[in-house]
């Protein structure tokens, strides 16, 4: 039996149901499968257009009066599925992940993580955690689907490929293919092939070697530059000096440009993380603007994160260290933020004094 006591649990069920079901679920039926009212379940769809289609993983809902579903395209499917594991992976053992996800068959899970590991060492492609367990996942589910008959066929566009990643890739599915079965068309190893290629790490010796300007393009270069150029120039706080920063700052603008740039964001809470990096996530703010002229689009919160992440630890590497306060206001009193919004100050205590804030915000 599953719980539906929370509200995570219900959306992470909708999402399933959802993901999983080619025809319209009727919401009276949903809510009855849940155990719930229907206004509660209007509520928790709210939320769920909030949690996964205005933000990743972007998925499509239709609904018409009382049914809802998912756009029919195929690959919004495996993505939803994929990023519900995901998000509740867990590293120190995959007993509960089973248990939760019954759609994930054990046995093919478990044969993708063995060979997938075993090609990554005969080709020597380190791999940070977070991409293995989506190249996991992506492999798993995939598999299953074509088993059902829901292979890919549309062949996409504009892909990023490298050669290293390609020739791992066609050696794994072509050990999978024949111990699961499967037959794995062009179309879906093009979506593996790209999905490692983007999970290259860069090469550090080359960059200690020859400068960070022989791993990545100019332009990547140029948007580090203007971006640092921004922070000094509003807040006279001037990164230039740290080779550290300025390296790892880079890199991270370059990931994001990967059609594919999966972030570990487990266990994060965005209220208390706000409030742990308030600086850097000021400093971060900064670089929306011209992330929207050169991606295209502005940062999502888990891409702030991680860039406050990287400014919070210059600032910690600074000299002479920047002065460090706590801005107290009155309960009920209303505060104007940067953004040229105004809230209410509703708490009376700061939770930790080592880190700038406003109360209660």
């Amino acid at each position: 039996s599953q719980s539906f006591s929370s509200r995570t649990e219900r959306l992470h069920y909708m999402a399933q149901r959802l993901a999983l079901s080619d025809t319209a679920i009727d919401l009276d039926d949903l809510a009855d499968e849940m155990f719930i009212s229907k206004t509660t379940l209007e509520y928790d769809l709210r939320e769920f257009r909030r949690h996964y289609v205005h933000a990743r993983p972007f998925v499509r809902l239709h609904r018409n009066h009382n049914m809802i579903r998912l756009s029919p395209d195929e690959r919004a499917r495996r993505k939803i599925l994929c990023y519900l594991v995901c998000e509740n992976w867990n590293y120190h053992g995959r007993g509960n992940t089973f248990f939760q996800y019954s759609f994930l068959d054990e046995k093919v899970m478990n044969t993708c993580i063995r060979e997938i590991s075993y090609y990554l060492d005969k080709h020597d492609i380190p791999v940070e955690d977070i991409n293995i367990i989506n190249l996991d996942l992506c492999v798993a589910i995939a598999s299953q689907r074509i088993s059902q008959g829901r292979s890919l066929t549309d062949k996409r566009k504009d892909l990023y490929l490298s050669d290293r990643a390609t020739a791992c890739v066609d050696e794994l599915l072509d050990s999978l293919q024949e111990k699961l079965s499967c037959p794995f068309n062009e179309v879906e190893r093009d979506e593996v092939r790209e999905l490692l290629a983007c999970s290259l790490l860069p090469n550090m010796r080359q960059v200690d070697q020859d400068g960070i300007a022989s791993a990545v393009p100019m332009e990547i270069i140029r948007l580090t530059n203007n971006y640092l150029t921004q922070v000094k120039d509003t807040y006279q706080l001037d990164f230039f000096d740290d080779e550290e920063l300025y390296i790892t700052l880079t890199l991270y603008l370059n990931n994001l440009c990967f059609p594919v740039h999966n972030l570990n964001t487990n266990s994060i809470v965005p209220c208390q993380i706000q409030m742990n990096y308030a600086i850097g996530f000021e400093l971060a703010m900064l670089i929306q603007d011209k992330a929207q002229d050169f991606y295209g689009h502005y940062l999502d919160f888990d891409e702030l994160f991680y860039l406050a992440a990287i400014m919070e630890c210059g600032l910690h590497r600074l000299q002479p260290p920047i002065l460090r306060t706590v801005i107290l206001y009155p309960v009920d009193s209303v505060v104007s933020l940067s953004n040229g919004e105004k809230a209410r100050v509703v708490e009376t205590t700061p939770v930790n004094c080592l880190r700038p804030k406003v109360v209660g915000l």
